[in-house]
């Protein structure tokens, strides 16, 4: 677990903050609770569009997240990612957990957080997102078990991956194999 100063203010929450900087970074946050003693978290299926082929590859499910916004913490971009995404946005004096933080390439930061459920506020979207770059559906609960079987073993999907990968070792320390399912190859 990373320990992190206070940082920049969105709304009413406080970030944790890293690096401020105006190279891209990339966030994402894997919101979880205990179902039957099983962790499940929520996700939403991203529809890539391809501008140039005007055609939309297969479905890839992922946890909330996405590019940073110019000067904006991995923090911030997560906060501003999982409202956009999900609709819920986090509790006063919550704090995320870095889980996931890969060494950063051309120095761009890569980071994936986790949060309670507890620790949302907010109704969840229930009409699909549509962009420019994509489409997403509407926010969805599935085990961290599933989410792993779901997730396209490519190098596209390859942060999700491991974060999920890291998210599965955190879940198994603090709960026990049992809350986490069968472990992934």
């Amino acid at each position: 677990m990373l320990v992190y100063k206070v940082g920049k203010k969105v709304g009413n929450i406080t970030s944790i903050g890293v690096t401020v900087s105006p190279t891209t970074h990339f966030a994402a946050t894997f919101v979880w609770w205990l179902e039957k003693g099983v962790v499940h978290g929520l996700f939403v299926d991203s529809t890539p569009k391809h501008p140039k082929s005007e055609s939309s590859p297969e479905v890839q499910p992922k946890c909330p997240g996405g590019r940073s916004d110019e000067n904006e913490t991995t923090e911030i971009t997560a906060l501003r990612e999982l409202k956009q995404e999900t609709g819920l946005s986090v509790k006063r004096k919550i704090k995320l957990i870095s889980v996931y933080r890969p060494r950063a390439k051309n120095g761009h930061l890569k980071e994936g957080f986790i949060i309670p459920r507890s620790g949302c506020r907010g109704a969840l979207r229930t009409t699909p997102l549509i962009d420019t770059m994509s489409t997403l559906s509407v926010p969805y609960a599935i085990s961290l078990d599933e989410a792993l079987k779901k997730v396209f073993h490519n190098d596209r999907n390859k942060f999700h991956l491991n974060f999920l990968l890291s998210v599965r070792d955190y879940f198994v320390q603090k709960f026990g194999e049992e809350s986490v399912g069968p472990a992934q190859a």
